[in-house]
């Protein structure tokens, strides 16, 4: 697995949106950062709280010009009931995330434990991508736990655009540690 780091260009992403036109990272608004959430699915209760903390900052992620997309693995039929039973209408959920399109990503993957679990599926990643497409944050877990806040990304946000604070953690070193 290959991770992604800040400053280079993130994969181009294409998917289906509930209720909405496909969207296409490639072709999402000039101008906008994007944040782009990777969910486990339908059977995490972690992921309910975590998109419906994110729906609640939505409107203030988009007036300080950050367009959100939740992601997650999950066939139409369990991303809508993640929609309509965790109360996050109002968020661009896609689904459908491929296998290939998890590891382009560098996302963890795990396989099913218990009952209502999918067979494959991607642990939880955070990007906030700048308006020219490159990645600006990376935030992954192994497990559902430990996430990042929202409030914390929201917070950061701001003070990225306010002293115009670039993009950290881009250097690839091979020097071993001695």
């Amino acid at each position: 697995m290959q991770q992604l780091s800040p400053r280079s260009k993130a994969p181009n992403l294409k998917l289906n949106l509930l209720h909405r036109e496909p969207w296409s990272l490639e072709n999402h608004a000039a101008g906008e950062f994007n944040l782009v959430v990777f969910y486990r699915g339908y059977h995490c209760p972690i992921c309910r709280r975590y998109l419906r903390d994110l729906q609640k900052l939505q409107s203030e992620f988009n007036s300080e010009g950050v367009q959100i997309v939740a992601i997650s693995g999950d066939n139409r039929e369990r991303a809508e009931k993640s929609r309509d039973e965790w109360g996050v209408q109002d968020l661009a959920i896609g689904y459908d995330l491929s296998e290939r399109q998890m590891q382009e990503w560098g996302l963890y993957l795990s396989q099913a434990v218990k009952e209502g679990e999918p067979d494959l599926f991607c642990e939880p990643a955070l990007f906030l991508i700048n308006p020219d497409k490159t990645l600006y944050y990376c935030a992954y877990n192994s497990m559902p736990f430990g996430r990042p806040k929202i409030q914390d990304i929201l917070d950061m946000v701001k003070f990225v655009q306010k002293n115009d604070y670039p993009a950290r953690g881009e250097v690839k070193t091979t020097a071993s540690l001695a």
